[in-house]
């Protein structure tokens, strides 16, 4: 795992490349290096850190070869043997850049980078042809960005970093906007002016005299029927493939059926000795590390577990916030990151549960969505006037019932679709304009000839999983040098998972089904009992705490401009606490600390 960096210039410049490289160290913390390659008229700098997991120093990028080839790297490949046998030898590299870097220069048809099953990022030099391919994986589950500034072309794994060298700094409000709506940065928006995001499943081609060509070597997995086997007779080579490493790879275990299943597999099934890391909290109303210890006695797993310093949340929250190079503004996005700086003490790899409740229907709005088709409109307008009049107690969780109440019935004239997008929000207020603007861009991932609820898995890989789940993750652990495999996003998987009709994984009563199924047949059943709380951040403590004055006086200061048509007029009264807000008033924060942080101009 690495971060990579690389300019374009009309001059050498050796001291550029290494600042640049300091900016993303953290990312790779064993070593860096660059190259600087004559490119037509101007020079090609590349850079790399690297988190040494495969290969060892001999593997260090960039890496190149006698014909003057180039490449540098961020990710893991797996399922290496497709690619193997695709170059037709019997040998194996001792990393996967090699086996990246072979398969490329033998490959000049880029839409077969759609072979390669992981997670990765690269840019490779084809001195042959006198350009530079940049890409990424399917889902962006490893970041790119790039940036066309004055006849150069710069790119970089981490947006911060590519703000400072290509000397961007202007956001408009509209940027921001579309960061409430979605909930996070989506890869069709830009956050920053003139600063884009390589799509999941692109790639682009640089020349010398700065023609720049975008296209798409994947646009979907095609539709495949499976043997109802197929999971639970693949998922033990699948995981020992992502344990793949020169080290031990560790496991996220939270006490889910999704990291549960992977404990099970690698200990009774592979028969590999498994650590886990894992995080307990104060509050007892989101903790399941009881639920966590079970497993780990029950599979006889090594275990580490910090507990989550509740009592000082204003300095793990300054520090996470100081360490956010791209903005997250899910809360979880803090012990998140706690969980990763702890890990990364141990270990430099772990794999985790991510990517299943996208694939297997596992979030509340599935079934949510389902009653509300199920209601007559009559029917759910009178529920809505009875509910809203109820004073529910503040619940100290990230989205109070009263708050999950209120998004379920308040847009009641608009499709599912939309609704859906709408409970994944931070509560920003929509009218009519950004709904119909939301609307279209939801329409990019509907099928009209797919199944209504295949479609909203769709979306949720689309945006949620992006916005969200790919982009904390990656930031947190990145951030202190720890690499984070996601199985269930292995190609294989994805296939699978997408084949199914996802009203098949979930009912009025529970969801992901076939893995609940599978972990039926195994001795951790009783978690299919256990309620699942989610990985949450004690937002009303911080806001009652230190978080209460920093949003008083936001609005109080020349912020307000960036967010007083965004949001609900009593939003601005912050002297009570409003639970049901709570998630717009730490999203503001987040955005405002952030901008600030990197120096950033809006208008």
């Amino acid at each position: 795992m690495c971060g990579i960096i690389g300019f374009t210039s009309n001059q050498y410049e050796e001291e550029r490349i290494k600042k640049a490289l300091d900016l993303i160290t953290h990312r790779g913390p064993d070593s860096q290096d660059y190259s600087i390659i004559k490119f037509g008229d101007k020079y090609l700098h590349l850079g790399s850190t690297r988190l040494s997991i495969r290969g060892g120093a001999t593997e260090d990028m960039p890496m190149s070869d006698e014909s003057g080839n180039c490449i540098i790297y961020n990710g893991e490949i797996f399922d290496t043997k497709k690619l193997y046998k695709s170059l037709g030898i019997n040998e194996t590299f001792k990393s996967d850049t090699r086996l990246l870097f072979e398969y490329l220069k033998k490959n000049k048809d880029y839409k077969k980078i759609e072979d390669i099953n992981g997670m990765f990022a690269f840019a490779f030099f084809d001195n042959f042809n006198n350009k530079i391919v940049i890409s990424r994986d399917k889902f962006g589950i490893k970041p790119l960005y790039y940036s066309e500034n004055n006849g150069n072309f710069i790119f970089s794994s981490e947006l911060n970093s590519i703000i400072r060298i290509s000397k961007n700094n202007k956001i408009k409000r509209e940027s921001i906007t579309n960061l409430l709506y979605f909930g996070g940065q989506h890869h069709n928006h830009n956050l920053i002016d003139n600063i884009s995001s390589v799509k999941p499943g692109e790639y682009i081609e640089i020349s010398s005299e700065n023609t720049v060509t975008k296209n798409y070597y994947f646009t979907g997995f095609n539709s495949s029927n499976y043997d109802d086997n197929f999971l639970e007779e693949s998922l033990p080579g699948i995981i020992e493939d992502h344990l793949e490493a020169d080290l031990p790879v560790s496991l996220f275990l939270s006490g889910g059926i999704d990291s549960s299943l992977i404990a099970y597999v690698t200990k009774n099934i592979l028969g590999r000795d498994l650590e886990h890391y894992s995080v307990s909290f104060d509050n007892p109303s989101f903790d399941e590390i009881d639920v966590v210890n079970k497993i780990s006695e029950t599979l006889n797993l090594n275990k580490k577990i910090f507990n989550f310093p509740s009592h000082n949340l204003q300095e793990i929250t300054e520090e996470a916030l100081s360490k956010m190079n791209n903005i997250v503004l899910d809360s979880s996005f803090i012990p998140t990151y706690y969980l990763c700086k702890e890990t990364s003490n141990y270990t430099k790899a772990v794999i985790s549960g991510d990517g299943a409740d996208e694939l297997f229907g596992g979030y509340e709005w599935y079934r949510g969505i389902k009653i509300w088709k199920l209601l007559p409109y009559n029917l759910k307008q009178i529920i809505y006037k009875v509910i809203s009049k109820i004073n529910f107690k503040n619940a100290n969780t990230y989205l109070s019932f009263s708050n999950k109440i209120n998004y379920f019935f308040k847009y009641l004239s608009n499709d599912p679709y939309l609704q859906m997008l709408v409970w994944q929000s931070p509560g920003i207020e929509f009218n009519e304009l950004n709904l119909n603007k939301i609307s279209e861009e939801i329409s990019n991932y509907i099928n009209k000839e797919s199944d209504f609820f295949d479609n909203l898995r769709s979306i949720d890989l689309g945006i949620f999983l992006y916005t969200n789940i790919l982009q904390k993750v990656d930031t947190a652990s990145m951030a202190v040098g720890l690499e984070v495999r996601p199985p269930y996003l292995d190609d294989r998987i994805v296939q699978y998972a997408l084949g199914r009709n996802n009203k098949e994984n979930f009912s009025l009563f529970k969801n992901k089904t076939i893995l609940r199924e599978i972990v039926s047949k195994t001795n951790i059943d009783y978690i299919n009992k256990e309620k699942k709380h989610g990985f949450q951040f004690p937002l009303i403590e911080w806001y009652e705490g230190m978080g209460h004055s920093k949003i008083k006086n936001l609005y109080k200061s020349d912020s307000y401009i960036l967010f007083e048509n965004l949001l609900p007029k009593e939003l601005y009264k912050v002297e009570r606490l409003d639970s049901n807000n709570l998630r717009l008033h730490w999203s503001i924060f987040v955005i405002d600390e952030w901008i600030k942080r990197n120096n950033l101009e809006t208008y």
